[in-house]
């Protein structure tokens, strides 16, 4: 019999993947999967991969998840890994799977690998807004065209999840600067969700452009508690002592 009283780090991989898979609470689930994560074995990578293959979808979206980030710096698997996913992503049906696969994808992702970027931009259209947040997680922060063209589209989303991480992906994580992808930031300064405006104003902060003012302005006048961090980082990036010590006043 296994002596569990060490805790996770003395369980058996098997342990592991049985409890995680039997979890009813999310931090149970996760401690398992991230002592698998720091494993990084060949057991742990062999198991997670079979249940890629499951015929349950619960199952499948741990394989995903534990191949996210197996080995965490080193990633000895990245390249079987990616393999994995892409397959996945080609033959799956169930929005909850392609959500893990593509978070997943965002750990392990090249981004000059433009056969991967195409096969994750193609779900931007997507039913399921899950997958399509997915899509954006997934190229967030990468500089290609074809990530940054889905990532303008997926800025107007219905989704004001999938909006506001479009639009950070656009904005903040990444230093490219293009008229479209001003075009894209400044179509979201006047959004209903706040911090998707938020994220559009910082955006257009960091790359000097004076149209954002008069909306930071704006967006101090509303005396929103909750954007307070925006419009202070998107003051600053936009570099006007003036406005900086009007945010410090006014909220």
């Amino acid at each position: 019999m296994e002596k569990k009283k060490g805790g996770r780090k003395s369980w058996h991989v098997s342990t592991l993947v049985r409890r995680a898979l039997n979890s009813k609470s999310d931090d149970s689930y996760w401690g398992c999967v991230r002592e698998l994560h720091w494993r990084g074995n060949i057991e742990v990578f062999q198991a997670a991969k079979k249940y890629c293959n499951s015929s349950k979808v619960r199952e499948r979206c741990f394989g995903a998840e534990v191949l996210a980030q197996l080995g965490v710096t080193e990633r000895p698997f990245r390249k079987e890994t990616l393999q994995i996913f892409h397959k996945l992503l080609k033959t799956e049906a169930s929005a909850k799977v392609l959500y893990s696969v593509l978070v997943a994808i965002s750990h392990s992702q090249e981004s000059k690998d433009v056969r991967g970027t195409k096969i994750i931009a193609g779900f931007r259209c997507h039913p399921s807004k899950d997958v399509r947040y997915g899509v954006a997680f997934a190229l967030a922060g990468r500089k290609n065209s074809i990530s940054v063209s889905t990532l303008i589209y997926l800025s107007r989303d219905k989704s004001p999840d999938v909006r506001d991480w479009a639009t950070f992906g656009l904005g903040a994580l990444i230093e490219l600067d293009t008229p479209a992808i001003r075009k894209a930031l400044f179509n979201r300064l006047d959004d209903s969700d706040g911090d998707t405006r938020g994220e559009a104003m910082v955006g257009l902060a960091r790359r000097k452009d004076p149209r954002v003012k008069s909306f930071i302005i704006l967006e101090i006048e509303r005396k929103n508690e909750t954007a307070y961090n925006y419009v202070y980082d998107a003051a600053e990036e936009f570099g006007d002592k003036k406005l900086i010590s009007l945010v410090e006043r006014q909220l």
